[in-house]
């Protein structure tokens, strides 16, 4: 974090903008570094408690905290723009921070954390509000002596049944407050498997189905039943919980046998299954990894299936029945017809679970590289797979059957393409982060429907079309993981081999078959969410379906105030809609009581505060999110997240509690939405600039608005702003120098889909002086506590600003952006340096294809595997990352650590000094001239 006196100037193979004018003399040691204040916020919450009543600051999202529920959900799970709500539109408006609420409902805690309650309230269901169906929360008040309860959204009050009642003593507060979690407790999990209301909806009929699914035998009706009888037979309103059951999917074309992929793929499902086998082809154990890792992470309840496709789709008997003795060979199904896809049997032989039937799993995930070695077929049926697939999931050896997770790992995609050729950059990429057929705008809504999610695990050896094949994974909240060229030397079985086991564990501390919905206090409404995931319909912005929700999983919900007139209809017509919610459907519901003077008092009450479309700022603003899930085991749940705050009258206190991770979190997704809309030609710029394409001109932050910038740089919270507006800009999605679409397309699907944590490290990452380690840092030492014992701790070493110019040529640097590690090796590097971390003191004598860091008995090969496992725990092993060595100005992999230093001149973009130059520049204009900073403005664009 300070300058070298024999700093290294940046190579000349990067491409940036020059500074057009007189530049300034600046010190760049002077100007604001997100850097600095992670570490200083890090360093402050390691022996620090985070308390979530409101009024208090949260620490920031890179920090390890940990944080105490006191009605209110952890940081972890919900971040929002501002921690002080601004109580009108107006003052909101004249702030110009985006009121935004990111939510990761399923965000994993710290060991020393308390674990989410769960509360099971029988066949009743938790209680929830009459008139907005919120659910019970610690933020409710009680009224009549605890007969009614008083909905801390709405202000409408709602009868407590008798099982649930209980005396109040003289604060107001119920008898048993402490031993009720729900109403302690901000976050909750409500078990609802004995409540059919609440189960998954079957997915409406649709006039042409494009996939054929025929019940099981165990599961048809009488065969005297009639078709019109077996159409009508009653069934239960929804879809009985039940213990997941996944497909995985394996390319068998020619390109994936010859590039080895399904060979890794094979044996990465292998050990996922049943652990590492001592013959393992793949290199051993991976860095970071621990003795867990070595055993397999399948679920014991959950079922599997194998399909593998070519031109064709392959289906397999797995129960050991038909199995050939003499060539153990598992019988093969082959589906054809992939126009109108069908499972081809109506035995229930495609699902086991992987305990019972080890022998005909292991012995087919052997053979299937094998028994396609010689396939000349480069055609995949990967459409045809997909529903036929799906079709497999939907059918059930009784009913009802859950819609259950679909996992899609192995599956390079091209003659199912609308183009077989890639588009030309000049003509068609415009509309390339958008599907280029119909069906992959239809099938992901059929999927999001019937519960299932799928991941993608895309090997292609050329152009695939990753925007069109990525919107199925994307519409489901599933994964797309990229392995362009995919090849075993540089260490990708092993990389492919952590994905698939993540993606098992994660989906595993998540669930399928998920409906979202927002709720907010009188004056407040949710609007569109951003994400990975389907947009909602217009009518009701606030409610989200997704296959599957895991740890990983986040959420963007835009807020805005509402007009007191709106919130009036809202309230006299809630008791209407309420009578058509799933929880009371009776007529008798349906009553003269709903519109009663008291419940027309009631919500004139409940906007008293909010008089002229504001909040009181004598009262909270109060967000509920809720998630109605089932999780792997087979258990059907709600995850409800509360969320209190400060509402203010003036603009400073609105400042002082801002949240610039959550900030920027929200831009990415507003700029990244506007690029999938509108292309990247439309995408609006002030200045064209002499001599570049329009596609390059993705400089001008659209999505910050002028008064914003302003008030940065005279507000502490947003000093670092201008570092991620830029490193914006110059991401994978947005940046000007040629790419190719397949990586912008697979980046923007990773930045839609990241939580304001892993966002921040994707976009500034965190570069780390090996040479530079204290003796004391990443080893682990005795610290002491209160009560005398010591426990042992690590401390973890501080990281410098992105830029050439911290670095020196002597120096062995490792830089981190959650998808690639790269270890850069100066050509002046210590040869006692080399000798230590690599094993050779001699720089020519690396490995370029080095993929792996072996561990070495010295004290500076076990800091860095200290300080890599430490990250990976920090991520929860989300994506094990390629890690590469880049010797300065020797490895091709320089090029990529050099883009990852986003203060210096490059990817397209202005250094970050000369960023701050231009936007200083204009600030001081307009306030000493006054005008804007838009495009109507006579002022020329910094770009």
């Amino acid at each position: 974090m300070y300058t070298h006196s024999n700093h290294i100037p940046q190579p000349p193979h990067s491409a940036g903008l020059d500074y057009k004018g007189l530049r300034p003399r600046i010190d760049p040691a002077q100007v604001p570094s997100p850097i600095d204040a992670i570490e200083v916020d890090r360093q402050a919450w390691e022996s620090k408690t985070h308390m979530t009543l409101p009024g208090t600051h949260a620490p920031l999202a890179t920090s390890d905290f940990i944080a105490v529920d006191q009605g209110n959900s952890s940081p972890k799970f919900v971040r929002v723009s501002t921690w002080n709500m601004p109580s009108t539109s107006r003052l909101a408006a004249e702030c110009h921070i985006p009121l935004a609420a990111i939510f990761q409902p399923f965000a994993d805690l710290d060991v020393r954390e308390e674990s989410v309650p769960l509360v099971d309230f029988g066949p009743a269901g938790p209680p929830r509000c009459a008139s907005c169906r919120a659910y019970i929360n610690p933020w409710c008040t009680w009224v009549a002596g605890g007969l009614r309860w008083k909905c801390n959204l709405c202000a409408h009050e709602s009868d407590v049944t008798p099982e649930y009642f209980s005396n109040l003593d003289p604060s107001f507060l119920r008898l048993d407050h402490l031993q009720r979690p729900e109403l302690n407790k901000g976050t909750i999990d409500f078990a609802v498997s004995a409540c059919p209301e609440y189960w998954a909806q079957d997915p409406a009929p649709r006039i042409s189905q494009p996939y054929f699914s025929f019940p099981t035998d165990a599961s048809s009706p009488p065969p005297t039943a009639t078709p019109q009888v077996q159409a009508n037979a009653e069934r239960p309103k929804g879809r009985e919980p039940r213990p997941m059951d996944w497909v995985f999917m394996l390319d068998v074309s020619s390109e994936s046998t010859v590039s080895g992929f399904l060979a890794a793929a094979c044996d990465s499902l292998r050990t996922v299954l049943y652990g590492r086998s001592p013959s393992s082809s793949n290199d051993g154990p991976a860095l970071g990894e621990d003795d867990d890792d070595q055993e397999g992470c399948f679920p014991a309840e959950c079922r599997v299936a194998i399909v593998t496709f070519d031109s064709t789709v392959h289906f397999y008997d797995l129960t050991d029945k038909l199995i050939l003795v003499k060539s153990d060979m598992t019988p093969m199904l082959v589906v054809a017809d992939v126009e109108e896809p069908f499972v081809p049997t109506r035995d229930d032989v495609l699902f086991v679970k992987p305990a019972e039937h080890r022998h005909t799993i292991e012995s087919l995930l052997n053979a299937i590289p094998e028994r396609f070695s010689q396939s000349n077929i480069t055609d995949t049926a990967f459409g045809g797979a997909l529903l036929s697939g799906l079709a497999s999931l939907v059918r059930t050896p009784r009913w009802p059957h859950p819609s259950l997770p679909i996992d899609a790992p192995l599956t390079p995609f091209r003659s199912r393409l609308p183009s077989p050729a890639p588009p030309s950059p000049s003509t068609s990429e415009p509309t390339l982060p958008s599907p280029r057929a119909p069906f992959y705008h239809t099938t992901p809504q059929l999927l999001a429907e019937a519960g299932v999610g799928v991941s993608l695990f895309l090997a292609p050896g050329r152009w695939m079309d990753v925007g069109s094949v990525a919107g199925i994974a994307g519409g489901t909240g599933g994964e797309v993981f990229f392995h362009p060229r995919f090849g075993t030397a540089r260490g990708e079985a092993g990389v492919l081999m952590e994905e698939v086991r993540g993606v098992v564990r994660r989906v595993g501390r998540g669930g399928y078959a998920c409906d979202v919905r927002v709720r907010c206090s009188t004056g407040l409404t949710p609007t569109t969410p951003l994400g990975t995931f389907l947009p909602p319909p217009a009518s009701a912005p606030e409610q989200i379906t997704l296959g599957v929700l895991s740890p990983n999983s986040s959420i963007a919900f835009g807020l805005k105030h509402t007009s007191a007139l709106s919130s009036l209809s809202a309230s006299l017509l809630s008791p209407l809609s309420a009578s058509f919610s799933p929880s009371s459907r009776s007529p008798s519901s349906l009553s003269p009581s709903s519109f009663s003077p008291s419940s027309f008092a009631t919500a004139l009450s409940s906007l008293s505060p909010s008089v002229g479309g504001g909040l009181s700022p004598r009262s909270y603003a109060h967000l509920q999110f809720a998630a109605l899930y089932t999780t792997a085991q087979g258990e059907r749940r709600v995850r409800v997240l509360n969320l209190a705050l400060n509402v203010v009258e003036l603009a400073g206190s609105v400042f002082q509690y801002a949240d610039m991770e959550a900030t920027v979190c929200w831009f990415a997704r507003e700029a990244l939405l506007g690029f999938y809309i509108n292309g990247i030609h439309d995408h609006p710029t002030n200045l064209p600039h002499p001599g570049r394409p329009d596609r390059e001109m993705l400089l001008h932050p659209p999505w910050l608005p002028h008064p914003l910038r302003i008030r940065h740089a005279l507000n502490p919270t947003y000093r670092a702003l201008p570092a991620f507006t830029l490193a914006i800009q110059k991401s994978k999605p947005l940046k000007a120098r040629q790419v190719s679409s397949d990586v912008r397309n697979y980046h923007m699907h990773r930045v839609l889909g990241m939580a304001p944590r892993e966002l921040v490290r994707y976009l500034y990452p965190r570069l780390l002086a090996v040479h530079d380690l204290d003796e004391e840092v990443a080893l682990p030492v005795r610290g002491r506590v209160e009560g005398g014992e010591g426990e042992e701790r690590m401390l973890m070493p501080s990281c410098m600003r992105d830029s050439y110019y911290f670095m020196e040529a002597g120096g062995i640097y490792l830089i981190d952006n959650e998808e690639t590690m790269i270890f850069w090796i100066g050509s002046s590097a210590s040869p006692q340096l080399l000798l230590d971390l690599f094993g050779t003191d001699d720089i020519n004598a690396l490995d370029p294809y080095m993929h792996t860091l072996h561990r070495l008995p010295t004290t500076l090969s076990h800091q860095v595997h200290n300080i890599i496992a430490h990250r990976l725990a920090q991520r929860t092993r989300s994506r094990r990352p390629k890690l590469y060595i880049a010797r300065q100005n020797v490895d091709a992999a320089e090029i990529e650590f050099s883009d990852m230093l986003v203060e210096d001149q490059n990817n397209g973009a202005l250094s970050y000094i000369d960023y701050l130059a231009v936007i200083h520049r204009q600030i001081t204009n307009v306030l000493n001239n006054g005008g804007s900073l838009g495009g109507s403005s006579s002022m020329r664009s910094p770009w």
